[in-house]
Protein backbone atom coordinates (compact mmCIF):
# COMPACT_ATOMS: atom_id res chain seq x y z
CA UNK A 1 0.00 0.00 0.00
CA UNK A 2 2.94 2.47 0.91
CA UNK A 3 4.67 1.66 -1.97
CA UNK A 4 1.55 2.56 -4.44
CA UNK A 5 1.31 6.06 -2.56
CA UNK A 6 5.09 6.88 -3.35
CA UNK A 7 4.54 5.97 -7.11
CA UNK A 8 1.58 7.94 -7.67
CA UNK A 9 2.80 10.84 -5.64
CA UNK A 10 5.98 10.87 -7.66
CA UNK A 11 3.73 10.18 -10.65
CA UNK A 12 1.80 13.85 -9.52
CA UNK A 13 4.93 15.13 -9.15
CA UNK A 14 6.69 14.27 -12.60
CA UNK A 15 3.40 14.87 -14.81
CA UNK A 16 1.58 17.63 -13.02
CA UNK A 17 -2.49 17.33 -12.49
CA UNK A 18 -2.62 18.56 -16.32
CA UNK A 19 -0.10 16.02 -17.91
CA UNK A 20 2.24 18.82 -18.53
CA UNK A 21 0.27 20.14 -22.14
CA UNK A 22 0.50 23.49 -22.46
CA UNK A 23 4.19 23.66 -20.12
CA UNK A 24 7.19 25.53 -22.03
CA UNK A 25 10.23 24.38 -20.24
CA UNK A 26 12.69 26.24 -22.24
CA UNK A 27 14.02 29.05 -20.74
CA UNK A 28 13.34 32.34 -22.72
CA UNK A 29 15.06 35.91 -22.54
CA UNK A 30 12.29 39.09 -21.68
CA UNK A 31 14.05 42.08 -22.11
CA UNK A 32 13.13 45.39 -20.12
CA UNK A 33 14.37 49.08 -20.60
CA UNK A 34 13.67 51.59 -17.33
CA UNK A 35 14.33 54.93 -17.19
CA UNK A 36 16.32 55.96 -13.48
CA UNK A 37 16.74 58.65 -12.05
CA UNK A 38 19.69 58.39 -9.61
CA UNK A 39 22.55 56.33 -9.49
CA UNK A 40 25.07 55.74 -6.29
CA UNK A 41 27.50 53.02 -5.79
CA UNK A 42 27.80 51.29 -2.08
CA UNK A 43 29.32 48.56 -0.24
CA UNK A 44 27.24 46.40 1.81
CA UNK A 45 28.75 44.52 4.51
CA UNK A 46 27.48 41.11 5.88
CA UNK A 47 29.49 39.03 8.90
CA UNK A 48 29.04 36.41 11.59
CA UNK A 49 31.14 36.59 15.22
CA UNK A 50 30.75 33.43 17.77
CA UNK A 51 33.40 33.83 20.59
CA UNK A 52 35.69 36.23 19.40
CA UNK A 53 35.84 34.47 15.55
CA UNK A 54 34.06 35.56 12.66
CA UNK A 55 34.39 36.82 9.05
CA UNK A 56 33.18 39.93 6.92
CA UNK A 57 32.38 39.85 3.91
CA UNK A 58 31.24 43.11 1.30
CA UNK A 59 29.61 43.36 -1.96
CA UNK A 60 29.77 46.28 -4.43
CA UNK A 61 26.51 47.33 -5.86
CA UNK A 62 24.92 50.25 -7.77
CA UNK A 63 21.73 51.77 -6.43
CA UNK A 64 19.07 53.59 -8.36
CA UNK A 65 15.92 54.54 -8.61
CA UNK A 66 13.45 53.27 -10.92
CA UNK A 67 10.63 54.84 -12.64
CA UNK A 68 7.67 53.18 -12.55
CA UNK A 69 5.03 55.70 -13.33
CA UNK A 70 4.95 59.75 -13.31
CA UNK A 71 6.15 61.19 -10.35
CA UNK A 72 6.39 57.45 -8.50
CA UNK A 73 10.30 56.05 -8.25
CA UNK A 74 11.39 52.53 -6.66
CA UNK A 75 14.52 51.68 -5.11
CA UNK A 76 16.69 48.85 -6.55
CA UNK A 77 20.24 47.39 -6.62
CA UNK A 78 22.59 45.86 -9.31
CA UNK A 79 25.96 43.86 -8.50
CA UNK A 80 28.42 46.14 -9.69
CA UNK A 81 30.89 42.90 -10.93
CA UNK A 82 27.72 42.06 -13.44
CA UNK A 83 26.82 45.77 -14.42
CA UNK A 84 28.01 47.72 -17.29
CA UNK A 85 28.20 51.22 -17.33
CA UNK A 86 27.58 52.96 -20.69
CA UNK A 87 28.77 56.28 -21.10
CA UNK A 88 26.39 57.57 -23.90
CA UNK A 89 24.28 60.68 -22.36
CA UNK A 90 21.00 58.99 -21.43
CA UNK A 91 19.71 57.75 -18.40
CA UNK A 92 18.04 54.25 -18.31
CA UNK A 93 18.80 50.85 -17.53
CA UNK A 94 18.45 47.69 -19.91
CA UNK A 95 18.54 44.15 -18.77
CA UNK A 96 17.44 40.76 -19.50
CA UNK A 97 15.22 38.53 -17.20
CA UNK A 98 14.62 34.52 -17.99
CA UNK A 99 11.63 33.18 -17.83
CA UNK A 100 9.62 30.13 -18.41
CA UNK A 101 5.85 29.45 -18.40
CA UNK A 102 3.76 26.82 -17.40
CA UNK A 103 -0.07 26.65 -16.87
CA UNK A 104 -0.57 30.45 -16.90
CA UNK A 105 2.12 31.08 -14.48
CA UNK A 106 5.40 32.24 -14.89
CA UNK A 107 8.96 31.67 -13.54
CA UNK A 108 11.62 34.22 -13.38
CA UNK A 109 15.03 33.98 -12.49
CA UNK A 110 17.48 37.15 -11.42
CA UNK A 111 18.12 40.00 -13.88
CA UNK A 112 21.08 39.42 -16.29
CA UNK A 113 22.68 41.44 -19.23
CA UNK A 114 22.19 44.29 -16.84
CA UNK A 115 23.38 47.70 -18.95
CA UNK A 116 23.02 51.10 -17.32
CA UNK A 117 23.32 54.01 -19.78
CA UNK A 118 24.42 56.91 -17.69
CA UNK A 119 25.29 61.29 -18.96
CA UNK A 120 28.55 61.63 -20.51
CA UNK A 121 31.55 62.70 -18.31
CA UNK A 122 29.76 60.95 -15.10
CA UNK A 123 32.82 58.14 -14.60
CA UNK A 124 35.52 60.28 -12.50
CA UNK A 125 38.43 58.96 -14.33
CA UNK A 126 41.34 59.22 -12.00
CA UNK A 127 44.73 57.17 -11.63
CA UNK A 128 47.03 56.58 -8.42
CA UNK A 129 49.64 54.76 -8.28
Amino acid sequence: MNKIIVVLFLALILFGCNNGSDCNWDWKDKSFKDEIISLKTSNEISGSFFLGCGSIEGETYYFYYKKIKDNIYKLEKSEALETIIIEDGNTYIEYTMPYRECSGETWETQRKNIKIHVPKETIIKEFKL
